[in-house]
């Protein structure tokens, strides 16, 4: 019976993994929405000659850079629970399930075609 609850766990586990890690990018997503905007209005003051801090532009962009990576390892993250969840090995990614199911579509569509002819054998 242990054995049933440590099955059930480890199937929510990947699910819960991939949500948290989703609403991490849309959070991540927002922030870089605003520190962009952030960065464009002090782009503009800059434009317009106006005094801007040093501070305030070197915040802004170690700010956008730490996001940036963030942003990166999310997706990082993500990408690898999607290519576990398809099971998906290697750098190319082949999915072999896909693949077969291609090939075997394709094969139909020449069945079709030859039994069209009547070809005789």
């Amino acid at each position: 019976m242990s054995s049933d609850k440590q099955q059930g766990c480890a199937l929510v586990v990947p699910v819960c993994e991939a949500g948290r890690l989703e609403a991490q990018r849309e959070e991540i997503a927002q922030t870089l929405e605003d520190l962009t905007a952030d960065i464009r209005d002090l782009h503009g003051k800059i434009r317009g000659e106006e005094r801007v801090k040093k501070t305030d532009v070197g915040t802004a962009l170690a700010d956008l850079r730490y996001w940036l990576k963030a942003a990166r390892e999310t997706e990082v993250e993500l990408d690898v629970i999607r290519r576990r969840e398809r099971e998906i090995e290697g750098h190319w990614g082949l999915d072999l399930g896909a693949a077969y199911d291609e090939v075997c579509r394709r094969l139909d569509c020449i069945r079709a075609i030859v039994d069209e002819r009547e070809v005789p054998e």
